[in-house]
C-alpha cells in the first residue's frame, strides 16, 4: 500500500502509476478495508476515463481484477457486471473472435450459472460458442458446448440440452 502510495506522489498521474494502485488495491480489499479499494478504483476509473480511454487493457485489468475477487467472495451478480465490462473490453482491445474475448464470454456464463440466472447465463455461453465456431478452435466449441448442454440442463430444456452435448461429444472424442 505504500508504494502504491509513494509512487502517486512521485509520479506525474495515476496512470503512471496504474500497477502499483492495482496491486494496493487488491491488498486493500484482501485486508478486509474494501471503503478504501473502491475509492481507489474510482479514482483509476476517472482517471482512466480523462487520461487514457484508448487503452482498453488497462482498464481490462482494473475490471478482471474486481470480477475475480467479488468471485472468490462468492458475489456472483457483481462478479458477472464486472466480467461483463471486460468481455467489452476486450472485444474492443483485441476483437471479437479472439481467445480472451471467448474465454471471458465463458467466464461471463460461468458467473451467471453460478448465479443461478439460466437465460443470461445461456446467453453468455451461446455468444461465446458460435464465436468458437466460426474460429474453427475445436477444443473450445466442443468445452463450450458441454457448458452450454449443462446450462440447458439445469433450466430444464432437456432437448436443447441435448443437441449441444452430442456436439460436445463429437468435438471432443
Amino acid at each position: 500500500l505504500w508504494a502504491a502510495d509513494a509512487a502517486a506522489k512521485m509520479l506525474p498521474s495515476t496512470i503512471s502509476a496504474w500497477w502499483a494502485h492495482l496491486a494496493a488495491m487488491e491488498a486493500e480489499w484482501l485486508l478486509d478495508k474494501k471503503v478504501e479499494a473502491h475509492a481507489r478504483v474510482q479514482r483509476l476509473q476517472a482517471d482512466w476515463d480523462r487520461f487514457c480511454p484508448d487503452q482498453p487493457v488497462l482498464m481490462l485489468r482494473l475490471e478482471g481484477t474486481a470480477a475475480r475477487l467479488y468471485a472468490q467472495q462468492g458475489d456472483w451478480a457483481s462478479a458477472a457486471m464486472h466480467t461483463e465490462r471486460c468481455c467489452a473490453l476486450a472485444e474492443r482491445a483485441f476483437g471479437r473472435t479472439h481467445n480472451a474475448t471467448v474465454a471471458l464470454r465463458a467466464r461471463l456464463g460461468d458467473a451467471w450459472s453460478r448465479r443461478e440466472d439460466w437465460d443470461k447465463a445461456i446467453a453468455a455461453y451461446q455468444e461465446a460458442y458460435s464465436v468458437a465456431q466460426v474460429s474453427s478452435d475445436e477444443k473450445t466449441t466442443g468445452r463450450l458446448a458441454f457448458e452450454l448442454a449443462q446450462v440447458l440442463h439445469f433450466k430444464g430444456d432437456l432437448t436443447g440440452a441435448k443437441g449441444y452435448a452430442e456436439d460436445a461429444v463429437k468435438l471432443l472424442i
